[in-house]
């Protein structure tokens, strides 16, 4: 008799959203800036930031972020939030390092202008910790003042993200104690990634995360409560045990690669070029499985899908997968229609497997690749029952 799995988790609605990128500029000098290598000092065009808005509406996205560099100091910011709004996007946010919010003035203007949500990159709960990340003096103090003057505004959504890594991942559960005790309800963890400055930077930033998961999970437990939103952001899964709803939205790794980084990966199908970030950062890397494959796929010529594992077989949504074909994704005759969005698409469901820390005690651990991300984002990792 097929089993009737029991949902642990629902997938979320995924409200598609278009990134706008506003400045190559930004007021701080952030130790773990994964963007440095894109900052040339200079703003976008406003004519450019329309036509990049008009994409997104023509694609019927109603929902922009407006981002940098810091999008703040871009000096048609206000027009930009407002233009946005006659475009008829219905929501429209910011991610800012919260200086020019401490202005009270230009927070209202963007406010009236369309703003609907702000993002505050904080990464510490005093000036001391936060200051000595982003190298500028007065910023812990500037931050807040535009964060705290947010939170007064009716309506308007306030969130805080937080860039983890060694400097203050032992301080992560006092960080969010601090926060919502002066009224955010919405956080986003973001994992530091060797890309920027953080990979110039790496030996002070880079954690063991199995050594700091007392802290980590002291924090995690914050998105049980019915009055808190947290979120991950390219935090490595299988640590997230316990707190599946806290995996990423897998449909984030194809922005990943059909973003800004589309022309590498694309060179690399194509060409052969091997991608630039390819070495020893990978191991720091949310995204190396992805990246392997690529190189998989582009040495072997096919990707082939993993297979159920034994103790999922007997489940109702996976019967009779063991006597259908598994799903195999080939290189084209002419590499040079070779498509990265068939890669990740391809990725996703059939080769982003996860397995649970019971799985060591499974007789079959050795052959299984565990189950889909999207199983255990719906399931949980408990769903995987060892063999003995």
């Amino acid at each position: 008799m097929k089993r009737t799995p029991e949902k642990k988790h629902t997938l979320p609605n995924h409200q598609k959203r278009h990134w706008v990128r506003l400045t190559r500029d930004c007021n701080l000098r952030c130790v773990f800036c994964l963007d440095k290598d894109a900052q040339d000092g200079t703003n976008i065009p406003f004519p450019a930031v329309v036509d990049d808005l008009q994409r997104g509406r023509d694609r019927g996205v109603v929902r922009v972020v407006l981002s940098g560099g810091e999008p703040t100091i871009h000096p048609d910011y206000l027009r930009i939030v407002s233009r946005a709004r006659e475009m008829e996007y219905t929501h429209i946010q910011t991610v800012t390092n919260g200086k020019m919010f401490c202005y009270k003035n230009f927070l209202d203007q963007a406010v009236t202008g369309g703003l609907t949500e702000i993002t505050f990159s904080i990464h510490g709960h005093t000036a001391q910790l936060h200051d000595s990340q982003v190298k500028m003096p007065g910023s812990f103090v500037q931050a807040m003042a535009g964060l705290t003057s947010a939170l007064k505004i009716p309506g308007l959504i306030v969130s805080v993200d937080i860039v983890l890594s060694r400097l203050n991942v032992k301080h992560l559960p006092e960080m969010l104690e601090f926060f919502v005790g002066v009224g955010v309800r919405e956080f986003d963890l973001l994992q530091v990634i060797p890309f920027g400055l953080a990979w110039q930077n790496n030996s002070g930033l880079f954690y063991d995360i199995e050594e700091n998961l007392p802290y980590l999970r002291k924090a995690f437990e914050y998105s049980k409560r019915p009055d808190i939103s947290l979120w991950t952001n390219r935090f490595p899964p299988k640590y997230l045990e316990g707190f599946e709803n806290l995996i990423q939205y897998p449909g984030k790794l194809r922005d990943e690669v059909l973003g800004e980084a589309k022309d590498m990966f694309e060179a690399y199908l194509r060409q052969g070029k091997l991608m630039l970030c390819h070495g020893d950062r990978c191991r720091f890397c949310y995204n190396d499985e992805l990246c392997q494959d690529f190189v998989r796929f582009k040495e072997t010529g096919r990707l082939e899908a993993k297979k159920i594992p034994p103790c999922l077989e007997d489940w109702e949504v996976y019967a009779d997968s063991e006597n259908e074909p598994r799903p195999v994704l080939e290189m084209p005759g002419d590499p040079s229609k070779a498509d990265p969005a068939k890669v990740v698409n391809f990725f996703i469901p059939y080769r982003y497997y996860l397995k649970s820390s019971q799985c060591a005690r499974c007789r079959c651990n050795d052959s299984c690749a565990g189950a889909p991300v999207d199983h255990i984002r719906q399931y949980g990792f408990n769903s995987l029952k060892p063999i003995e």
